[in-house]
Formats: structure tokens, C-alpha cells, sequence
């Protein structure tokens, strides 16, 4: 296992808490593990991917009233929506949603660390 680095965790810390979201709404919460199984089910998870979500989901549930129980729901839907939709296909990082969605869940990612990305992302979603 990988230790992370410190002055990496100190960074998304402070990109984390730095950032400006007015609270978690169970939808969003959900859209980022959503969108973070279909990253890893692609085949295009980073150290810097991983990141990116983990200040998004710690800046949404940091920033509302979001209950354990409501996180855990959010996980366990965004999941079956992954494994009905994608997994069960069969096919993997071959899928040709790779190419758009799975990559617009990356520049997303990595536009929450403020990470210039290649011009494969500027024409995917900015939210």
C-alpha cells in the first residue's frame, strides 16, 4: 500500500477547505462517487484523480448536513448505478463511454485541484 504524501494531503486539505461549495445535496454527493466508479472502471484512475475526488466528496459532506447513514445510501446507490449501467456489460475500459464520459469524470477530478489538463478537457464538462 502507497503512503500518501504530506505535503499532497496538506494541499488537498487546503484545496478542500479553501473551496466553495454552500452545502452537500445528496445528488451531487452521489454524482461524485458515481462518476468516480465509472473513472475507476475505466481504467483511469491517477494519484491526482483520486485526489481530486476525495476533496470534491470531503468538501461536499464537510459543508452540509449530511448524515452517516445519508453518505452510505449515496455510496450504495451511486454503486448499483455503476454496476447496472456499466459493469454489466462486460466490457470494461474497451467501453466507448471511456472516451467521453469516463474522461469528462477525470478533467473534472483534476479541475478540482486546479490541475491544468490537455485538450482533451476543455471541451468536457466544467461543473
Amino acid at each position: 500500500m502507497r503512503r500518501s504524501n504530506p505535503a499532497f494531503v496538506g494541499l488537498l486539505l487546503g484545496v478542500a477547505l479553501g473551496s466553495g461549495h454552500a452545502g452537500a445535496t445528496s445528488s451531487s454527493h452521489q454524482d461524485a462517487i458515481r462518476d468516480y466508479l465509472i473513472v475507476k472502471h475505466c481504467g483511469l484512475e491517477t494519484e491526482e484523480v483520486r485526489a481530486g475526488f476525495r476533496v470534491e466528496v470531503i468538501t461536499l459532506v464537510g459543508a452540509g448536513d449530511m448524515s452517516a447513514s445519508e453518505a452510505r445510501a449515496d455510496r450504495n446507490a451511486a454503486a448499483e448505478h455503476v454496476r447496472r449501467h456499466w459493469r454489466n456489460r462486460g466490457m470494461g475500459p474497451a467501453d466507448p463511454r471511456c472516451l467521453s464520459e469516463g474522461r469528462a469524470a477525470v478533467c473534472h477530478f483534476l479541475a478540482v485541484l486546479g490541475i491544468a489538463t490537455d485538450s482533451d478537457c476543455s471541451q468536457q464538462r466544467t461543473d
